[in-house]
């Protein structure tokens, strides 16, 4: 960038298997690809080092954020992911322009430092890159440190700006009345699978998620003797070696300071006297293939408190489907989950407007319970699966940018 350009409610959701290409796109992008800017008009495609994940035009990013615009790209380009080569860098068919209070460094890269509303502003201008694509604009709606907070991944549902930007539908576990953990409060896990925890940063007001650049989570044990692990490159994930009686806080330092996220309980799974189960979906609206299809599993004390992170062995009560198994250490034994996903094509072989669905059973120790996952297909036969919505269809890279959002959401899966 030039420095001379400078002047002063969630939908519902299905959680599907991802597609083989849809998942190659994935493993790219986790091999250390660039994160998504998703600019207003979707004219463009912008990448960039940090944000983590995606971000969409007018989020909240956390002042004194650094962001280095990476090329600029066709909209549906997924560079190489599929095995194929780039497509043309758009960059020469645009005049870049920032309005509002930002700064540009030494490297071009934008510096956020002043709270207000920054635009950078892609003006179209003539170029030897034929295509049918216009103006664009990427807005940062930089926020004061004391503006935002700290918070467990637990607290945050899915982002809202971008299930609405891509035209999916969710229903996300917690949505469910009582999951969704409380900014600020103790976060109880249960310690047979537990092994770390990922940090955000969310409006004060609100939990809606907020971008940051260059976060560091860090622990200091309070009670017992867990193993923390810290990266020692910036990161908002911990991770840890724990047991039932371990305590610690977590704090998430930011280039504009340090915020408090809270405490992490380690119980035994003994403490748990009720399972609760929900089923987990997230899908493209309109589209005939399921990205994923499951449920999900918490568990709660005597008191009513969340304890995360159940050991669940899952099951199949009612329904012509299978589950996808499940064995991590290779032993030929089904390991323990808090989620399961449902091995199937989900509409194969059946007619279009069919409703189906399966009945899973979760079990821990003494703890059993039911829940039903339900889902419509609009084509059937072998066009794959979907849920009827309004007819809308998206995009290969929207099913991409879902596959990511699953996977940061449940990273640690």
């Amino acid at each position: 960038m030039d420095p001379s350009a400078v002047r002063g409610d969630q939908r519902k959701v299905v959680t599907t298997r991802p597609n083989p290409a849809a998942f190659a796109a994935v493993l790219v992008l986790f091999a250390g690809c660039d994160a998504d800017l998703l600019t207003e008009r979707g004219q463009i495609r912008l990448e960039s080092e940090d944000p983590r994940g995606f971000f969409v035009s007018g989020q909240g990013i956390a002042e004194q954020s650094i962001v280095c615009l990476g090329s600029t790209r066709h909209p549906g380009d997924l560079l190489d992911a599929f095995g194929g080569e780039p497509e043309d860098d758009l960059g020469a068919c645009y005049d870049e322009r920032i309005v509002g209070p930002a700064s540009v460094d030494a490297d071009g890269c934008l510096v956020l430092d002043t709270p207000g509303t920054v635009d950078v502003e892609f003006n179209r201008r003539p170029c030897a890159i034929d295509g049918d694509f216009g103006d664009d604009r990427l807005r940062f709606d930089v926020l004061a440190l004391d503006e935002v907070r700290g918070a467990f991944e637990y607290a945050v549902p899915f982002d809202a700006a971008l299930l609405e930007r891509y035209d999916l539908v969710a229903e996300d576990p917690s949505s469910t009345p009582g999951w969704l953990a409380a900014v600020g409060e103790p976060v109880l896990v249960i310690e047979d699978l537990f092994d770390g925890v990922t940090t955000t940063v969310v409006r004060s007001d609100r939990p809606e998620a907020v971008a940051v650049t260059a976060p560091h989570a860090e622990a200091t044990v309070v009670a017992g003797t867990p193993t923390i692990h810290v990266d020692t490159e910036p990161s908002p994930d911990i991770g840890v070696d724990a047991r039932a009686g371990d305590v610690f806080h977590v704090t998430l330092s930011l280039p504009a300071g340090t915020l408090d996220v809270g405490e992490v309980h380690v119980v035994a799974r003994t403490e748990a006297a009720d399972l609760v189960l929900a089923p987990a979906i997230l899908r493209l609206a309109g589209e005939d293939e399921f990205l994923g299809l499951g449920a999900e599993a918490v568990a709660r004390d005597h008191d009513g408190r969340l304890l995360r992170e159940p050991p669940v062995s899952w099951s199949v009560v009612r329904g012509d489907v299978e589950l996808e198994p499940r064995d991590d250490d290779d032993d030929g034994i089904e390991d323990p989950a808090w989620w399961t996903s449902i091995a199937d094509d989900g509409c194969d072989r059946v007619a279009a407007g069919t409703w189906r669905s399966a009945v899973l059973a979760g079990e821990m120790d003494d703890l059993r319970e039911t829940v039903e996952v339900r889902w419509r297909c609009i084509e059937g036969g072998d066009q794959g699966c979907g849920c009827f919505v309004d007819g809308r269809r998206g995009s290969p890279l929207a099913a991409m940018v879902l596959v990511v959002l699953m996977l940061l959401r449940t990273r640690r899966r």
